[in-house]
């Protein structure tokens, strides 16, 4: 699977609702609140995981991260 990929991305977006889906299902029948991952958190993932990147020495795996948040 590429990220820079269109359709490869479209299966990434894909299997990111599938598991939401899955742990909101898991959530109601315990009756807790539903889960919501909006595109800011997936954001902020991706530049958390630059700055571990970056402090492991790895700044051009930190630039991909960054490529590939701003795809979102």
């Amino acid at each position: 699977m590429s990220l820079t990929d269109k359709q490869s991305w479209g299966e990434v977006e894909r299997l990111a609702r599938q598991h939401e889906a899955s742990i909101n299902q898991v959530l109601v029948s315990a009756g807790l609140p539903l889960v919501h991952i909006s595109i800011e958190d997936r954001m902020r993932g991706g530049i958390l995981s630059a700055i571990a990147e970056i402090e492991a020495g790895h700044t051009h795996l930190a630039l991909a991260d960054l490529r590939n948040c701003l795809k979102l």
